[in-house]
């Protein structure tokens, strides 16, 4: 988010993402195909703001010209090629939630919870690990 083109793509598609819809809502006989039923799936996309600013970041990321860095892909090749691990980790960091993150890696039980920043999946695997060895021990 530190280049001008990745803050106007941004910026552009949660505009038109607001704009549109709100639009639409005032211009409710815009779109006529002639059949009615195209009328209303377009109509339906076009009053979704999420749909608009999806589609619309999708498409200026995909065709506004700008360096591999800018785009991501430098990153996201690293973090394939396994060379970078920090990278992954410094990205994890973005899913954190605002003052519990710090608290739930306290407690060990939210490592094992998928769903949550805390989990590792090594840990995950080690439990699973002694299950399986405990019950392998009570077959016996």
């Amino acid at each position: 988010m530190r280049s001008s083109r990745n803050m106007a793509i941004l910026g552009t598609s949660l505009m038109c993402g607001l704009l549109v819809p709100y639009w639409m809502k005032k211009n409710p006989t815009a779109v006529r195909t002639g059949v009615n039923e195209i009328d209303q799936l377009f109509t339906v996309f076009l009053t979704t703001p999420m749909f608009i600013s999806g589609l619309l970041g999708f498409f200026l990321d995909n065709t506004v010209p700008g360096t591999v860095e800018e785009r991501g892909i430098k990153r996201w090749k690293e973090s394939l090629s396994g060379k970078s691990t920090a990278i992954l980790q410094g990205s994890m960091k973005d899913y954190d939630i605002p003052f519990v993150s710090d608290w739930m890696r306290k407690i060990k039980c939210f490592k094992l919870v998928p769903c949550l920043p805390p989990y590792q999946e090594r840990t995950l695997q080690a439990c699973g690990k002694v299950l399986r060895r405990n019950k392998n021990k009570r077959n016996k």
